[in-house]
């Protein structure tokens, strides 16, 4: 019989060599841009307010929400991870040392504790800014039937790619004003299947050659992301837009309301204070 056990992934300002684009000159270097307070303050705006409220209140809640730290996270950051997350059952929290970035996550996967009966694992990477839709872990097990199953077993991975979405971008009076897009392989809507023996696997391919390394299954019926943009992206994201979809008879706050529980005027709030902080 059939088990997905579905895990996600986040990693919130892990210290560690490499992972970043952004280079720094040395580790204290790169310690004292992650930690430094307002940023941290931001990041926490745009992680409790975004990427929380759809994990908090997904339609199965049955998976794991991993996320992944360093052992030198300020003491006060560290207390604030703990208290938001304290009712989020699904929540393990995992401070590394400072590791090479893909040696890190591939521990921390490692460490986490094996799903008990699970003969598949769906595993998404999930930015600290990003979000995906209440319905991800629901969606994913339904999608993940007897026909998938056979793409999966051609060479015992599969990758399952849903790419309508939306960007949640900071503008300069601190609104979140959003875009509506189609992107591929962005790393909020993409799930990676992989047997129990490659559980730990999920960071040893780069998410936007995944079409070259497996069969890769792309769907757009529904919206399944947000992606957040802001000055503090290490990645490219204001760049990476995908297409536009079109708009017809929906509000898009209602959606983001409906589709991830989002409200843009507490994230323009938490954001407005973490400047002044």
């Amino acid at each position: 019989m059939i088990s997905l056990a579905v895990t996600f992934v986040c990693r919130f300002s892990y210290l560690g060599d490499g992972g970043f684009q952004v280079e720094h000159e040395s580790l204290e270097a790169r310690a004292a841009f992650l930690y430094d307070r307002k940023r941290l303050l931001q990041r926490f705006a745009w992680f409790e307010h975004v990427t929380l409220p759809a994990i908090r209140y997904q339609t199965d809640p049955n998976f794991t929400f991993l996320l992944m730290t360093g052992d030198s996270l300020p003491d006060w950051a560290l207390e604030k991870l703990r208290a938001l997350l304290a009712d989020v059952p699904q929540a393990v929290i995992m401070q590394l040392p400072p590791l090479r970035h893909r040696d890190a996550c591939h521990q921390a996967m490692t460490d986490l504790a094996p799903i008990e009966g699970a003969t598949h694992y769906a595993l998404t990477r999930l930015d600290d800014d990003d979000a995906v839709a209440l319905d991800y872990v629901e969606r994913l097990r339904l999608d993940f039937g007897p026909d998938l199953q056979r793409f999966w077993a051609r060479n015992r991975m599969l990758a399952l790619d849903y790419t309508r979405g939306m960007v949640l971008e900071q503008g300069a009076d601190d609104g979140a004003p959003l875009d509506p897009r189609i992107m591929q392989l962005a790393t909020a809507g993409l799930a990676l299947i992989f047997g129990p023996h490659r559980r730990a696997d999920l960071f040893r391919f780069a998410h936007h050659k995944l079409a070259g390394r497996m069969t890769v299954l792309s769907q757009e019926d529904d919206v399944m992301f947000v992606r957040g943009v802001h000055g503090q992206n290490d990645s490219n994201a204001s760049g990476q837009r995908g297409l536009p979809w079109e708009i017809v008879e929906i509000d898009l706050d209602e959606t983001l309301i409906a589709r991830f529980a989002i409200e843009r005027a507490n994230l323009a709030a938490a954001l407005k204070a973490a400047e002044l902080s």
